[in-house]
């Protein structure tokens, strides 16, 4: 086999995590900054009606959380998603992202992209027990 083939074998994979993750990280930094702002965590006090959330607020949050999704998606293929698969990979990060957003959002905003970076990977690594084989 040829050296070239073995490291296009490889790269499919790492460019498909990063694209998955640059899609799902805009997603969920996309609604966990719209969350932040509609329970009025934004730096106002009072929280806005439902009808003032805007597209932009949206767009602020998928533009962080695609970069860092990128990143992360990426990292976790190497990790784990090479072992377990993408489809089992992608359900559990997405919610561990989003319920770690959220309570980032809830106690601390400005570490919400960052509790949502660490329900990732505890998401990945909650993923990675359950799959793994026991060694006796």
């Amino acid at each position: 086999m040829f050296p070239e083939a073995a490291t296009q074998r490889r790269a499919f994979p790492f460019l498909f995590a990063a694209v998955l993750g640059f899609a799902g990280g805009a997603t969920c930094g996309g609604l966990i900054l719209s969350f932040c702002y509609f329970i009025g965590r934004s730096g106002d006090t009072t929280p806005p009606p439902l009808w003032t959330i805007s597209g932009a607020v949206f767009a602020l949050g998928a533009l962080y959380g695609a970069l860092l999704g990128t990143i992360a998606g990426g990292l976790a293929y190497y990790l784990v998603v090479f072992r377990v698969g993408f489809r089992d990979s992608l359900r559990y990060t997405f919610v561990g992202t989003l319920l770690g957003g959220f309570c980032g959002a809830w106690v601390m905003p400005p570490l919400a992209a960052l509790m949502g970076m660490v329900g990732f990977f505890l998401a990945l690594g909650l993923l990675h027990l359950r799959t793994s084989q026991p060694r006796i």
